[in-house]
């Protein structure tokens, strides 16, 4: 009987708290700025929405907002730096609009901006192209996520190539390289000293800030992270959950999940959040079967959109 090698869970609450801030915000896709009050205001707050922030080529942006403005005053709003409509707000200092992607605008994260005089507020809009890569199917559960983990710049393809391999099974080491790309590559974390990871390798620094963050403990407690090793679907979601800042969720009664398990706690947040919907709809999870590359990106997504409370594109 082969043996699933488990991460086990022991992260300190000041860990979680710090890792909470800092990837709840890269991660998400909605949490709108606060702006800064101008001069003899009475300090209304300027949130920019727009009705989704992942969009593919060719969609229309609608954008809004319920105030913040001086009342009938203009509100320019950016796309990527360029100005892209002009909106004037109402009585109550709001405004509602919208603007087109252009069809060749290239895949990627771009920020929208809304100005009036002195307020503004900016998020960010992922523009996506479903087809970049020669090896997905349209339609796919995981098109979108491929796409939008292309626009983000987690993945390039395989070896940089116009390849994805949705079916692959994705490793420790690509896992933890996926969630340090989302959060912008942040180095300077000292050597995590596990005995089987290779200096210089493409995962050192992911490794090593995984390892800071309290994302990675090593198998089992021990001094091995075991990056070439395929991750489990109980692991992947457990990696998702502890940068997260492990947020409770009640049971997901999956059918095949081992109450107490490492990953129970989880697997519960992502049944509850629809990070996972289980095996095709079923009522199993299958936590110990390997992850492909399609499952991984797409989990990402989800939990990105979960993190910015939107239900993101159909």
């Amino acid at each position: 009987m082969n043996t699933v090698h488990r991460e086990e869970p022991d992260m300190t609450s000041r860990r979680a708290r710090r890792t909470i801030f800092t990837l709840v915000a890269a991660l998400s896709l909605l949490l709108p700025g606060v702006a800064q009050a101008a001069p003899g205001y009475d300090g209304t707050e300027l949130i920019l929405t727009v009705d989704d922030q992942v969009k593919d080529q060719g969609d229309t942006v609608t954008f809004s907002s319920v105030e913040g403005c001086e009342p009938e005053t203009d509100v320019t709003i950016s796309f990527g730096g360029f100005d892209v409509a002009t909106v004037t707000a109402d009585l109550q200092g709001g405004f509602a609009g919208s603007f087109d992607v252009e069809d060749d605008q290239l895949p990627g994260t771009f920020p929208v901006t809304a100005t009036c005089a002195e307020f503004t507020d900016t998020l960010d809009l992922v523009v996506i192209d479903r087809q970049v890569f020669r090896d997905t199917i349209p339609d796919a559960f995981y098109e979108l996520g491929v796409a939008w983990a292309y626009a983000r710049g987690i993945t390039t393809g395989v070896g940089g190539t116009e390849v994805f391999a949705p079916v692959a099974a994705t490793t420790r080491g690509e896992t933890v390289t996926f969630l340090w790309r989302l959060v912008g590559e942040p180095s300077g974390h000292d050597d995590a000293g596990f005995s089987d990871t290779i200096d210089d390798a493409f995962y050192e620094d992911a490794v090593n800030w995984a390892a800071a963050e309290g994302i990675t403990t090593g198998v089992g407690g021990s001094d091995e992270f075991q990056p070439d090793r395929p991750v489990t679907r109980g692991e992947f979601v457990t990696f998702l959950w502890r940068a997260l800042g492990e947020p409770p969720a009640p049971p997901a009664g999956f059918a095949d999940t081992i109450p107490n398990a490492f990953y129970d706690d989880a697997v519960d947040w992502a049944a509850d959040t629809e990070v996972t919907t289980g095996v095709g709809g079923s009522n199993n999870f299958e936590p110990a079967r390997n992850v492909t590359r399609g499952e991984a990106v797409t989990f990402m997504y989800r939990a990105a959109v979960w993190a910015g409370g939107t239900l993101g594109p159909a």
